[in-house]
């Protein structure tokens, strides 16, 4: 039986809600979007040039969406790219160890790990579905059988717990949502988390394991910075290393928070999207000398609202041409 991360439900669940969030302020907007609308409630519709607004706001509407949409298409297919183009690179530098596959047996991880020719001290969980460990041919040389045992049990953690799918789908939200920068330190404390619960999982129930553990960190602490592979489970994550090991020996250390600008932008732009969420919409088709417009009232019940019945019946009455916005095409007059 697959074991699946509590944390990915945590992530569905959080952009399924966002996401029902903007489809429902989407259904009541985006309509006005694809038809010729103004957002006026006042007599000014009737005195008003109505071409040149509905124009210049079509125009400005329709290169915010067009910008915004392309940007986050670009990066979630940059993501994809560099994802199968890194697993076709770890794949062309793979190479045996006997030394690797022994150690791999007598942990239960047969045709799960793999060693790469690489001079740098590289440990990682890298794949989506059919996630693998991979260690550095240099791993292999400078460290030690019980230091490659902890750090193939460090590992077995993100294998077991799928945590690079689960990263792929945090790293995907943020591109999914810009609006909301609080997602990216969410992700970086989550990031922190599973470093140090694989930690504790590496080390428990072994003699020299914490030890051990602390060794190969301080190793790769003194190494030179690399980027890790994209979404990969890095067990030298440069960031995370010194907390990690204030951790093991037991030192007071503190964990990355939030920060407060991302918090404040983020907090504005859900009160701004639940605005628009709960805020009704009635919408009144409005023809005058010849134009055609949409009008849009957002209090159904107010001063905003009467304005457009009596535009709309004193227009009825004389000219026969102006009605509540058709349900085909507008999902309901009212919200």
């Amino acid at each position: 039986m697959i074991k699946i991360s509590k944390y990915i439900w945590v992530f569905l669940g959080l952009f399924g809600a966002l996401s029902a969030l903007i489809i429902g302020a989407g259904e009541k907007y985006l309509p006005f979007l694809l038809h010729k609308t103004i957002y006026l409630c006042k007599h000014v519709i009737s005195s008003t040039p109505i071409e040149p607004l509905q124009t210049n706001f079509r125009l400005i509407t329709y290169s915010a969406v067009v910008i915004l949409l392309s940007y986050i298409g670009y990066r979630l297919m940059a993501t994809i790219y560099s994802i199968i183009k890194q697993k076709r690179d770890l794949t062309q530098k793979i190479i045996q160890s006997g030394k690797i596959d022994l150690l791999a047996k007598e942990l239960g991880l047969q045709n799960k790990v793999l060693t790469i020719q690489d001079n740098r001290l590289l440990a990682f969980c890298f794949g989506v579905f059919d996630p693998k460990i991979y260690v550095s041919s240099k791993m292999v040389e400078q460290l030690s059988s019980n230091e490659l045992k902890i750090v193939f049990r460090h590992e077995m953690y993100h294998l077991i717990n799928k945590d690079m799918l689960v990263m792929t789908i945090a790293r995907f939200g943020e591109l999914l949502f810009p609006f909301l920068p609080v997602l990216s330190d969410i992700t970086a404390k989550y990031s922190m988390q599973r470093e140090v619960q694989a930690d504790t999982f590496a080390h428990a129930n072994t003699l020299s394991g914490k030890r051990d553990l602390i060794s190969v960190l301080t190793q790769m602490l003194r190494e030179e910075v690399v980027p890790a592979y994209a979404f990969a489970s890095n067990l030298g994550e440069y960031e995370t290393l010194e907390v990690r090991i204030n951790l093991l020996l037991e030192r007071h250390t503190s964990h990355p928070g939030y920060s407060p600008i991302n918090l404040l932008f983020s907090l504005f732009s859900l009160i701004i999207l639940g605005i628009l969420f709960v805020t009704p919409v009635k919408a009144i088709e409005y023809h005058s000398q010849g134009q055609d417009a949409v009008m849009a009232c957002i209090d159904p019940f107010g001063s905003c609202n009467n304005t457009c019945e009596l535009n709309s019946i004193k227009s009825s009455s004389t000219q026969g041409v102006s009605h509540s916005y058709s349900s085909s095409s507008f999902s309901s007059s009212i919200y």
